[in-house]
C-alpha cells in the first residue's frame, strides 16, 4: 500500500461532525485478510476463530466497522462472533494500534483506491504538488474526498501560480504521450493513425 491512510486525512472537525458526513463501511471479513494483516497477526486471528472458546459462531468473523470520512474514527455495527448488530456502539479513535484497527485502515485505502479508479495515490500526490486552493488541489481533494466517504467539497479560492501552470501543463503533455500499436486502441478509445488529433488526446491529471 502506498501512502498511509492516516495521514490522509480529508477534513476536521468536532465531535459531532460524524453524523453530517457520509462513512465508509468496511466488512470485516474483507478487511481481516493475511494481506492486511501480515502473516503473524493473520494466523494469530485465525487460531481465534477456530479457537471454541472465543465464541465465533461458525468460525467466521461477522458484521462491519463504519469508519468516519477522515479515517480518525470507527464504531462497529455489528458484534464481531454472533453478528448481531450494535445500533448503541459508540465513536472511537482509530490509532491503528491494534491487527484489526490496522487492517481496516488498509482495507479502507484499499476500497478508495477502487473508488478513485485505481487513481487515489495519485490524486494524493497532485494535492500534494499544487498550492491549497488552486483549481488542480481542489479537484485532487474533492476527487479524494469522494472516494474516501466525504461529502466535503471544497471550492477553488486561490489562482494558480505561474510556476505551477507550467508544471501542469508539462504534466498533461508527458500524459499525453501514450504508446499503442498498429491498429489497437489507446486507453481512449482512440485507433492510431497518422492525425495529430488523434494521437493527441486531451487528459486531465486528476480524472
Amino acid at each position: 500500500m502506498k501512502g498511509n491512510p492516516a495521514k490522509l486525512g480529508t477534513i476536521q472537525g468536532t465531535s459531532g461532525y460524524n453524523s453530517a458526513l457520509k462513512q465508509m463501511i468496511i466488512s470485516r471479513e474483507d478487511a481481516y485478510t493475511e494481506e492486511n494483516m501480515g502473516k503473524t497477526d493473520y494466523e494469530a486471528y485465525v487460531s481465534e476463530l477456530n479457537n471454541p472458546d472465543e465464541g465465533y459462531k461458525d468460525n467466521k468473523v461477522h458484521g462491519n466497522w463504519e469508519i468516519s470520512a477522515d479515517g480518525k474514527q470507527y464504531r462497529r455495527t455489528h458484534d464481531s462472533k454472533t453478528g448481531v448488530e450494535t445500533p448503541d456502539s459508540k465513536w472511537q479513535a482509530l490509532d491503528n494500534d491494534t491487527k484489526y484497527e490496522k487492517a481496516m485502515s488498509k482495507q479502507r485505502w484499499k476500497q478508495g483506491n477502487k473508488n478513485a479508479g485505481g487513481n487515489l495515490n495519485d490524486l494524493v500526490r497532485i494535492r500534494n504538488t499544487y498550492t491549497k486552493g488552486t483549481q488542480a488541489w481542489v479537484d485532487a481533494q474533492n476527487k479524494i474526498n469522494k472516494s474516501l466517504g466525504s461529502n466535503k467539497v471544497y471550492e477553488v479560492t486561490v489562482k494558480t501560480p505561474k510556476k505551477e501552470k507550467k508544471m501542469l501543463k508539462k504534466e498533461i503533455k508527458n500524459k499525453n504521450k501514450v504508446a499503442w500499436g498498429k491498429g489497437q486502441r489507446n486507453i481512449f478509445g482512440v485507433k492510431k493513425d497518422k492525425s495529430k488529433r488523434n494521437r493527441k488526446t486531451w487528459w486531465n491529471p486528476w480524472d
